[in-house]
């Protein structure tokens, strides 16, 4: 019985594309959720004002809530591809308590500024997430170097001995 050896990433296209999404999630949604707490809890009659216009609060939550949602199926589903099962159980421990969250006291969060708050674990596993797909490919991409190099090297070594 041979066991077989594990590839470092099955599907290259699907875990570059996961890079791209984080990045983007890093880069967009990260910020902005980090500007709502300051403003939170640092200027605490700052967001008090901002909920009198709705609107421009609505714009950074919707930014962020939204992309958190639409993202996480995808995240999911390429781990899932990778089975990258350890990944796949922080993501759940990371959203279920969300979940449970919101559907519990749903009224309360959503009405309140708070809710900023549940998302930043989140988007700190997007942060991990990120960096680790690219030490995932920074890995293929050497594995693969390696294994175009040791073709080469028995070409060269079967031309060497004349063996055609």
């Amino acid at each position: 019985m041979e066991i077989k050896k594990r590839e470092i990433i099955y599907n290259v296209d699907f875990v570059e594309r996961l890079r791209t999404a984080l990045s983007f999630l890093i880069k967009i949604p990260l910020p902005l959720l980090g500007i709502l707490i300051i403003a939170q809890y640092a200027f605490l009659g700052l967001l008090n004002a901002l909920k009198t216009n709705p609107l421009i609060l609505a714009i950074p939550l919707g930014i962020i809530i939204g992309s958190a949602v639409l993202l996480t199926p995808f995240i999911f589903y390429v781990l899932t591809k990778e089975k990258r099962r350890a990944w796949m159980i922080f993501l759940i421990a990371v959203v279920f308590p969300y979940l449970l969250t919101l559907l519990i006291a749903f009224d309360e969060i959503f009405s309140s500024t708070q809710m900023i708050i549940l998302f930043l674990p989140f988007y700190i596993y997007c942060y991990l997430l990120k960096h680790t797909t690219d030490e995932w490919l920074r890995e293929q991409q050497a594995h693969e170097l390696r294994r175009e190099q040791k073709k080469a090297k028995a070409e060269q070594l079967e031309q060497e001995e004349g063996w055609y």
